[in-house]
């Protein structure tokens, strides 16, 4: 797998669609309505359609690199401590969720961050001490991203579907589907096309997971007094998972090669 030229473009194109995304929720889009305000529909829907292109985009980069079969590294203390952040972010979510709860959906969701918090925990320990997740474990977070995308769909039941509701339901139907490609690699039931979905939806939810933490981020710590659609509601969750991913991805994607290359040496040493 081309790890450098993949990443290259993703740290090439997330970072200008990013900001292109921040100033369409501040300035192009209505916060009451959510539509486009006037004289920026052109513009906005542009942005938008950019960063849904992004998804097929990686798609196409990671089909075209032929990703062999995924080799877990032993250890990995980079992954280690990303999967502590991660555990750390979705924990004090699900913390916020029971408190914000306006419905049954929200305890499902909050019973559901603290389990999977837990096994990424269990992952994070098992990146120090040499260890395996048992592969059951992996389905909890392939439930976490069900539930959650079952709530967001029910957040918008009756409501006319707008921008930011697409990028909610994108998020979530982008984690969900990273979670069932990487766990049934950590389960050690891959099959040949689970690399592909591993790599390209994988850096698309990460890059989903940012663009839906950045301008609420930007709001509540800067202290500006923008106003975006949806009130802008700051979850700390989206950024560890966006850390997780990405780390996880780039320790992953070297794991076969950092294996071959030890295999070279013994073999010249021999």
């Amino acid at each position: 797998m081309k790890r450098p030229l993949l990443f290259t473009l993703f740290f090439l194109c997330a970072p200008v669609l990013l900001t292109a995304r921040v100033l369409q929720q501040f300035y192009m889009i209505d916060t009451v309505t959510g539509f486009y305000r006037d004289d920026f529909g052109y513009v906005g829907s542009l942005i938008t359609a950019l960063c849904l292109l992004l998804i097929p985009v990686l798609l196409l980069v990671v089909w075209l690199s032929r990703p062999e079969q995924i080799v877990m590294p032993v250890k990995s203390k980079a992954l280690g401590i990303a999967s502590f952040f991660a555990t750390v972010c979705l924990a004090v979510s699900g913390v916020g969720q029971i408190i914000t709860a306006t419905h049954s959906g929200y305890f499902a969701l909050a019973i559901m961050s603290f389990a999977t918090a837990a096994v990424i925990v269990l992952h994070g320990v098992a990146c120090f001490t040499d260890g395996k997740i048992a592969p059951p474990l992996t389905i909890v977070s392939v439930i976490y991203g069900l539930t959650r995308l079952i709530v967001t769909f029910m957040g918008y039941t009756g409501e006319v579907t707008v921008t930011d509701t697409v990028f909610d339901i994108a998020t979530m139907a982008l984690l969900l589907l990273f979670f069932y490609a990487s766990g049934k690699i950590l389960a050690g039931a891959s099959g040949p096309r689970t690399p592909v979905l591993f790599y390209a939806y994988g850096l698309s939810a990460a890059f989903f997971c940012v663009d839906s933490f950045l301008a609420p981020a930007i709001i509540k710590l800067g202290g500006f007094d923008f106003a975006i659609h949806g009130g802008g509601h700051f979850d700390l969750s989206y950024l560890g998972f966006a850390v997780y991913i990405v780390v996880m991805i780039y320790v992953f994607s070297g794991s076969k090669r950092v294996e071959s290359a030890e295999n070279n040496d013994s073999a010249e040493i021999g």
